[in-house]
C-alpha cells in the first residue's frame, strides 16, 4: 500500500481493493484539501475493497465499515467463539470476547450506554435538538437514544441542520442509526426523507471536526 500526495487538480481517490497486476501497489491519492482524517479513512477503506455508492463521507468508518472489512480479511477466523453483539455492534477484528460498537452503545456486547450519551423516551410525537457550542479543541459529538414503547417504532425526519453549507459531512453532521436506511445528514436542502426504526429504539448522533457551531432539530413520530 503506497500513500502519495497528489498534483493540485488530481483529487481524492484510491484503488478499490488490491491490485493485482503491474507494479502491484495499491495506491492512495490525496490531493489539496483530501488530506483530513475523515478523507484519509474513507479512500483507505477503498483500498481495503469497500465499495460505496457515493453517500457523504463522515468524521469516522461506520461499524459496518469496519464489519465488512472484517470479513474481507477474515480478521475473526482465529477466534473459536464470537461474542453475541447487540444495539448494532460487530465482533471485533483484535479481540475476540468484545464487540466493536456504534455511538452511544458501549461494554464487551455493546448493551451498556457510554458516558455522556442521553437516553429519552418517546410516547407520541416530540423534536429533539442536539447542539454542539463553545470552543471547540477535538472531535466533538452529542449521542441521544430515543426509545418508543415495546411494540412500537420511531419515524425520524431531519426538520433543521446549521450551518446548512455543508457539501460533505466531513466537518460536521447529523447521523441517525438503527433504521431502515441509515442516514447521515448535513443539509436540509433538499429536505430529507423520513426514516423508521427497525425496532422501538433510534440513535440520534451530532457531530463536528472544526471550529463551528452545530445544531440540528430532528421530529420523532411513534408508528
Amino acid at each position: 500500500l503506497s500513500v502519495a500526495s497528489s498534483a493540485a487538480g488530481i483529487g481524492c481517490y484510491a484503488n478499490l481493493g488490491m491490485v493485482q497486476e503491474g507494479s502491484f501497489i495499491t495506491m492512495i491519492k490525496l490531493d489539496t484539501g483530501c488530506d483530513s482524517f475523515a478523507i484519509a479513512t474513507d479512500m483507505l477503506s477503498h483500498a481495503l475493497g469497500v465499495y460505496s455508492t457515493g453517500g457523504p463521507i463522515t468524521d469516522e468508518p461506520s461499524v459496518a465499515t469496519i464489519a465488512k472489512v472484517n470479513e474481507l480479511y477474515k480478521c475473526t477466523a482465529s477466534c473459536a467463539t464470537k461474542p453475541v453483539c447487540l444495539n448494532g455492534g460487530s465482533p471485533s477484528g483484535k479481540d475476540c470476547a468484545s464487540c466493536v460498537c456504534p455511538a452511544g452503545w458501549s461494554g464487551a456486547k455493546c448493551d451498556e450506554s457510554s458516558a455522556g450519551t442521553q437516553l429519552i423516551q418517546v410516547t407520541d410525537t416530540r423534536d429533539v435538538t442536539l447542539s454542539l457550542t463553545g470552543a471547540f479543541t477535538s472531535a466533538d459529538e452529542k449521542v441521544i437514544i430515543v426509545q418508543a414503547p415495546p411494540g412500537k417504532k420511531l419515524q425520524a425526519t431531519v426538520k433543521a441542520f446549521g450551518p446548512d453549507c455543508f457539501t460533505a459531512c466531513s466537518v460536521a453532521g447529523v447521523e441517525i442509526f438503527r433504521s431502515t436506511n441509515d442516514k447521515t445528514i448535513c443539509s436540509t436542502s433538499p429536505a430529507p426523507s423520513p426514516l423508521v426504526s427497525t425496532g422501538n429504539s433510534l440513535t440520534l448522533r451530532l457531530f463536528r471536526t472544526a471550529n463551528y457551531t452545530v445544531q440540528s432539530t430532528v421530529f420523532l413520530t411513534v408508528v
